[in-house]
């Protein structure tokens, strides 16, 4: 633009035509094309004579100063002076102007309303025929904001250059393109060992992917908050640090890459880690552990004190420690802090300190003071722990000392002391008087026993064992008669070879125990009697009752009117129902007799499984229900047992899930495990409560009350299908949850 200026201005005068304003002659414009274009362009351009007086401005310049051309006109370019600029500086610059030579600067300025600005000049004189400048042509630019962006970025540049934290720039593609001094630290390379390298060199190749999602996010236009990482030095080490990323955009406003500003806390974590384990020790400590201001003044309080002071942290800190000094030891408390104040260490000084709630407690203290630095008191450390319960222990050792003096000669159990050998040292009133002899006579004790070798047989356990404790034996009295004791022994080796034993005379007890087994089994006799009653009843009663049973079936079978056929069936049904009643406790009362035997033979178990579920099936049916049943294939064909006690209880399991099952389905699953067989008998019946599901074995028993009411029965088929099972040497349990259903299972060894 200015080479083209001059190329084009003449000596020739010009018009330059303006609507706004009076034409002026410029006689160094050659063309009005020229003068057109001159007014046209953005850049400011003035046009003075060769005394510097102003001949033209163009709009540019008015929009950059403020001056209209009609203001700028006649006047010099000190319109435009700042103060800025010193004399030196206008004494060169009209040196080179003169000398014919174009200056070219920045130049600081002032507009009409004061704001002053940075522009980028460059004037260009213009010669006449004499060689001497007689015009002068200065094209301006502001770069107010330009040369404050460079400075800024100088500063910066400096900023991080001079940073104690790494500063690293990469572009889009994980490049590195920048790297400051300190990240040369931090990583160990030298700056041109890391640029144009890729990032990952300088991550751990497990963290590679987090670094990768970073990137992706800064891209995706999204947020990262600082983290934590590891930094791969060239040596191979790591470091800890943490990260703060932020994109960098280009001038189109799209991710270009990221500077990450970046600081070792490698040594702030090991602090860190070592002050937390520090802290983890003082609040997990039992002894109560606090800081203090010179003053008294509460700074820290761990667990410990809570507990033996009462007072939480919340309560006690920032509170002078009077709160838990009585009042008649707080002159004592202040002179303690004031000794620790002037240096000295109080260790284990015991005292009384007193609870939240009043109650004083015992308490062995140590003190000491906090240095700075700079080895100046900035406070006191405190840690005490209650001794209440060792001064309690010694005082309650005097008083268990004198008690034990006391219970040793009160005491109405025989208490003695012996030698290894059996020479009484000490016995109390109620030994001699248990042996029939005075408190002076101490015969030896080995002739008190019935069997002298059993003392012997005693002391050698006891050289083992230390203590022996409840030893039933007899020892004979003085007279002859013979006492049983309860006796306990301990072997005392803080001397010579000491016994120290107790003696309860339990005579009467043994004669008691004997009566009682008599008394046993006379019970257990006649409960067999009974049960064989029982037994024998039963079986006299469904003699008849099959009977009964047989004619109802056959009068079913003659011609009947149809109440006649009714009252038959109800009669049948009664019959049948009380038929299974009697058989329940038939066989019941010869499980409790013991005379019910199992009859073990090889049969066909598929068989026998799939029989006994197709006669259950009627019921089911009858009911709704869907009946299934499932033998896995690794189940054998043929085992050893008793078939029939074994249907007999998938009956009794089969029949109370139909029973107890108003809708849905009842299963058996049988299985093999090991060297059993598995039973599961399943039904999606009403289910049993859990507090109930131990109880619905015992005889009688079920789960509820009002379960007999709405579904009758005796309460003993559980009962005898679990002594059935346990005759077969299986197991039986159930698993249940009311409104669920139930499943009983059952193991029998596989023969």
């Amino acid at each position: 633009m200015v080479m083209d200026l001059r190329s084009k201005v003449g000596m020739g005068q010009i018009l330059l035509d303006n609507e706004s304003q009076p034409a002026a002659p410029v006689p160094v414009l050659g063309s009005e094309g020229l003068a057109a274009a001159i007014r046209g362009v953005r850049e400011a351009v003035v046009i003075t004579d060769g005394e510097g007086r102003i001949l033209f401005v163009n709009p540019a310049f008015t929009e950059m100063t403020g001056y209209t051309l009609e203001e700028a006109i006649g006047q010099t370019p000190r319109l435009l002076r700042s103060g800025r600029q010193d004399r030196e500086f206008y004494e060169n610059f009209w040196q080179t102007i003169l000398a014919g030579n174009t200056w070219n600067g920045d130049i600081v300025n002032q507009r009409k309303d004061g704001v002053q600005y940075t522009e980028q000049m460059t004037v260009m004189p213009l010669g006449g025929e004499s060689g001497k400048p007689t015009h002068f042509i200065a094209i301006k630019q502001d770069v107010s904001g330009l040369r404050k962006a460079e400075e800024w970025l100088r500063f910066m540049a400096q900023v991080i250059h001079s940073s104690t934290d790494a500063v690293l720039g990469t572009d889009a593609e994980e490049i590195v393109v920048s790297c400051n001094p300190a990240a040369e630290r931090l990583y160990g390379y030298r700056s041109e060992q890391v640029l144009g390298k890729p990032i990952s060199m300088l991550v751990p190749s497990e963290r590679w992917d987090d670094v990768r999602n970073k990137y992706a996010q800064l891209a995706r236009g999204e947020a990262v908050a600082a983290f934590e990482g590891l930094a791969l030095r060239g040596d191979g080490t790591r470091r800890n640090i943490s990260l703060s990323i932020s994109p960098v955009q280009d001038s189109q406003g799209k991710f270009a890459g990221c500077a990450a500003v970046i600081r070792d806390i490698t040594d702030a974590k090991s602090a860190e880690r070592a002050s937390q384990f520090l802290a983890s020790i003082v609040e997990s400590s039992d002894d109560a552990i606090l800081g203090m201001t010179p003053e008294g003044i509460i700074l820290s309080w761990n667990k410990g004190a809570e507990n033996v002071y009462g007072f939480s942290a919340a309560e006690a800190i920032g509170r002078h420690i009077r709160i838990i000094v009585p009042p008649d030891r707080l002159s004592e408390s202040l002179g303690l802090i004031e000794r620790i104040g002037n240096g000295e260490t109080i260790s284990r000084f015991e005292t009384v300190r007193m609870k939240k709630n009043g109650a004083p407690v015992d308490i062995a203290l140590s003190l000491f003071p906090i240095r700075d630095s700079r080895g100046a008191i900035t406070g006191l450390a405190s840690i005490s722990h209650d001794i209440g319960d060792r001064l309690r222990a010694e005082e309650d050792l005097r008083r268990s000392e004198r008690r034990y003096r006391r219970l040793f000669e009160n005491n109405q159990c025989g208490v003695i002391r012996t030698t290894v050998d059996g020479e009484i040292l000490h016995c109390n009133a109620a030994f001699a008087e248990m042996l029939g002899y005075s408190l002076q006579d101490r015969p030896h004790v080995q002739a008190s026993y019935v069997n002298p070798e059993e003392r012997a047989r005693l002391i050698e356990r006891l050289k083992a064992e230390k203590t022996i404790r409840n030893v039933e034996t007899q020892l004979r009295r003085t007279n002859g008669e013979l006492v049983w004791v309860l006796a306990s022994f301990t072997l005392d080796e803080s001397g010579p070879g000491r016994v120290e034993g107790t003696f309860i005379d339990i005579t009467d007890r043994k004669r008691a125990e004997q009566e009682w087994v008599r008394a046993a089994e006379a019970a257990e006799a006649a409960n067999r009697a009974k049960s064989e009653f029982v037994a024998n009843m039963s079986h006299e009663i469904r003699t008849p009752m099959n009977g009964v049973l047989g004619m109802t079936a056959l009068a079913l079978e003659t011609e009947l009117t149809e109440e006649q056929r009714d009252y038959l069936e109800t009669i049948r049904q009664s019959g049948e129902t009380l038929l299974r009643v009697i058989n329940d406790v038939l066989d019941f009362s010869k499980i409790e007799a013991g005379k019910l035997e199992l009859d073990p033979m090889d049969f066909d178990l598929r068989e026998t499984v799939a029989e006994t579920m197709k006669m259950m099936s009627v019921a089911a049916q009858q009911k709704g229900l869907h009946i299934g049943c499932e033998t896995e294939a690794e189940v054998p064909q043929t085992v050893h047992g008793d078939p029939v006690r074994l249907g007999q209880v998938i009956v009794n399991l089969v029949g109370n899930a139909i029973k107890f099952t108003p809708r849905g389905e009842v299963g058996l699953r049988v299985r093999s495990l090991a060297s059993q067989l598995h039973f599961e008998v399943h039904d999606t019946g009403i289910g049993i409560a859990e507090d109930k599901l131990e109880a619905i074995f015992q005889a009688f028993s079920q789960a509820d009350g009002s379960i007999s009411r709405r579904f009758g029965g005796t309460g003993l088929g559980l009962t005898i299908s679990q002594r059935l099972v346990r005759m077969m040497g299986g197991k039986i349990w159930v698993e249940s949850k009311c409104g669920e259903g139930t499943t009983f299972h059952f193991t029998l060894p596989l023969a």
